[in-house]
């Protein structure tokens, strides 16, 4: 399964988020699952880059397990945010079409 913990401030201003695991819906290489995620979040992580003032620092990242962790260095601004709520848009769609089996998605208010 695939944990994706959002990590919010007490203001609910995303502050990071950390992705691990596999879905394991099908064989590596043939997951699309796994690969809907991965490219929801890495494609939104360079977008952020790309279009908006907001910097994210690489925390942690491990291919083979399937992990990135990463921390806004400040509040995501306005491109940021809508980048980051589109995210989440697509990773709800891939629970509600997958199944919670496949991908946990879990807020968490005061942790980084």
């Amino acid at each position: 399964m695939i944990s994706i913990e959002i990590f919010r401030d007490k203001d609910l201003n995303i502050t990071g988020l950390s992705s691990k695991g596999h879905a394991d819906y099908a064989e590596s290489g043939s997951d699309v699952v796994c690969a809907a995620v991965s490219m929801l979040v890495i494609n939104s992580l360079n977008a952020i880059e790309k279009f908006s003032s907001t910097k994210a620092v690489l925390l942690n990242e491990d291919q083979e397990e399937g992990m990135i962790k990463v921390s806004f260095e400040s509040i995501p601004d306005e491109k940021a945010q809508i980048i980051l709520d589109t995210m989440l848009l697509g990773l709800n769609d891939v629970i509600k079409n997958y199944g919670k089996k496949y991908l946990r998605l879990i807020d968490t208010i005061g942790r980084r």
